[in-house]
């Protein structure tokens, strides 16, 4: 029942030409204008693939000229298995930061994500509530009270039920 599979009461907004049904059919720039004269934060995720990574900075770095960063939460290092089968030693706890990187977008800790969010009342826009551990908190919501917010999520947490546009995303099994 935490599964958003619905969003009554908030609007719902067709991105990139993709027909969804029972969804108001308004443009990016139409919500972005809506949202305020302000030019708003975007928050990307590097647990999202390089096509949704490139497909972000495409439509809101290089399109609308919006500052896009994706936080990164540094956990306790472990071993994992590289592509090559190699034992390597990683602290980061996102499958693609290093994507992240490499398409141009800036990354920023939990922490400087916070920051960035207390320092100005811009509207935000968070493509995944669940980025990092903070996003999925209290603290986020209440960072992001008083202004416009729009989130895209699969399960509510405080950030999406403070949104201002909820977006509703498919979970892998759902596509």
């Amino acid at each position: 029942d935490n599964i958003i599979a619905e969003a009554p009461q908030k609007e719902l907004v067709r991105l990139c030409g993709v027909r969804c049904p029972h969804m108001v059919e308004i443009t990016l720039e139409d919500t972005l204008a809506s949202l305020t004269e302000k030019s708003p934060l975007v928050v990307a995720s590097a647990g999202m693939s390089n096509e949704a990574l490139f497909l972000a900075k495409r439509i809101f770095v290089d399109h609308l000229g919006l500052r896009t960063v994706v936080p990164v939460h540094v956990g306790d290092e472990r071993r994992i298995k590289n592509a090559r089968g190699e034992w390597i030693t990683r602290a980061d706890a996102h499958p693609n930061s290093l994507g992240a990187r490499l398409i141009g977008l800036e990354k920023v800790s939990g922490d400087e994500l916070g920051e960035l969010l207390a320092g100005t009342d811009a509207p935000v826009i968070i493509l995944d509530n669940r980025a990092v551990p903070w996003l999925e908190g209290d603290d986020a919501a209440k960072a992001c009270r008083g202004r416009d917010l729009a989130v895209l999520a699969r399960v509510h947490t405080p950030l999406s039920r403070a949104a201002t546009v909820l977006l509703p995303v498919a979970s892998w099994a759902e596509t």
